[in-house]
C-alpha cells in the first residue's frame, strides 16, 4: 500500500513541513507491473504475498478490478502487507521508502506452487521487492523451463553474473544501472557504457530508463537512444512500472523490440502525468492515441 503525501519540497534531515495532501493507494512494483500488463490488453497473474490487516483487501480487489489473477497471491498471518512511505514534491519527483512485510516472506514453495503457470508463460518479470535469493531460483526455474526473464532490480541491490546470465531483459533506471555496473552516469554516453557493460555480463536485452532524457538500449546487435516524450509532469510514481508492462505486452503482441520500446516509452510517459500508482496507468487504446498525436507512430504501427 502507498501512503502518499504531497509536499512543496521535501524536508531536509531534522527539518519539519506542512504537506498538501495525504492518500492511501494500492501500489506495489509487482502489483504495479501486473496491473500495466492488464491495461495493455496483456494476460498477467500475479505470485505473491499480503498481510491480514486492513491493507489487504483493499490491494486484492484493487487488482481483481483491473482484472489481474490474485489466486497466486498468498495471505501471511505474522507480517503486515507491504507498505511504501512516499513523498511526492511538486515538481512531480518523488522519495519512496519501502517496508516488505510479506513480500519478505515469498519463498520458493510459492514459486513452486506456480510451476504449471510459469510452464505456459510467455515472460517471467520479477522485482526486487521479494528476497533476492527467490528472485535468483525463480530465474533458474524459469530458464530450465525456457521462459524469458525480465528483471527490474528494484531496489537495487549488488546483481552477481549468476543471475545476470539467465536474464532475457533486464529493465532498470539511471540510480539502478549505477548501483548494478558500478559506472557512474552522467547523460547518454555513460548510460551506454553501464549498459554495455551489463550486457557483457550476461544479459540478453539491457534498457536504462533516464527519466527526462529518454533511456538507452543494448542488446549486442544495436544501440540506440530514445528521448522521453515532453509532458507535463504530475507523478512520477509507478511511471517504471508501466514502462516494464506495456514492453513486455508489446513484446507478446508482436515480438518487434524496437516498437515496444517505443509503446512502453510513450505509456511511462502518460503515467507522469496522473497522479498515484495503478490508478494512474492508461489503457492500451490511449497509449495508442499518444504515439499518434505525438506523430511517433510509424504507419504501419501494429502493436
Amino acid at each position: 500500500m502507498d501512503l502518499v503525501v504531497q509536499t512543496h519540497r521535501a524536508p531536509n534531515g531534522g527539518e519539519t513541513l506542512s504537506g498538501k495532501s495525504f492518500v492511501t493507494i494500492p501500489g506495489g512494483k509487482g502489483a504495479n507491473q501486473a496491473v500495466a500488463v492488464s491495461r495493455m490488453g496483456g494476460n498477467a497473474i500475479l505470485v505473491g504475498r499480503v498481510g491480514q490487516d486492513i491493507y489487504s483487501d483493499v490491494i486484492l480487489e484493487n487488482l481483481e478490478k483491473f482484472n489481474v489473477d490474485t489466486n497466486r497471491i498468498r495471505r501471511e498471518e505474522k507480517y503486515s502487507t507491504g507498505v511504501a512511505s512516499i513523498i511526492v514534491e511538486e515538481n512531480g519527483e518523488n522519495r519512496i521508502i519501502i517496508v516488505s512485510g510479506a513480500n519478505g516472506c515469498v519463498n520458493e514453495s510459492d514459486v513452486d506452487s506456480a510451476i504449471d503457470i510459469l510452464r505456459e508463460a510467455y515472460l517471467l518479470v520479477m522485482q526486487y521487492e521479494i528476497n533476492v535469493d527467490i528472485v535468483l531460483y525463480a530465474a533458474k526455474t524459469a530458464f530450465q523451463l525456457g521462459v524469458p526473464i525480465l528483471l527490474n532490480p528494484a531496489p537495487a541491490y549488488p546483481i552477481g553474473d549468476e543471475i545476470l546470465k539467465l536474464i532475457s531483459y533486464l529493465i532498470l533506471n539511471e540510480h539502478e544501472a549505477e548501483m548494478i555496473s558500478g559506472i557512474k552516469i552522467y547523460d547518454l554516453v555513460s548510460a551506454e557504457i553501464a549498459a554495455q557493460n551489463l550486457h557483457s555480463r550476461g544479459v540478453s536485452v539491457v534498457i536504462i530508463t533516464l527519466g527526462e532524457n529518454g533511456l538507452v538500449m543494448v542488446n549486442g546487435i544495436q544501440t540506440f537512444s530514445m528521448p522521453a516524450h515532453t509532458v507535463n509532469v504530475v507523478d512520477s510514481t509507478a511511471a517504471g512500472d508501466t514502462f516494464i508492462g506495456a514492453f513486455a505486452t508489446a513484446m507478446q503482441k508482436n515480438g518487434n523490440l524496437l516498437e515496444a520500446i517505443r509503446f512502453a516509452n510513450a505509456a511511462g510517459a502518460l503515467t507522469v502525468t496522473r497522479f498515484g500508482a495503478q490508478q494512474s496507468i492508461p489503457s492500451y487504446d490511449e497509449v495508442l492515441m499518444f504515439l499518434k498525436n505525438e506523430c511517433q507512430a510509424s504507419k504501419n504501427f501494429t502493436i
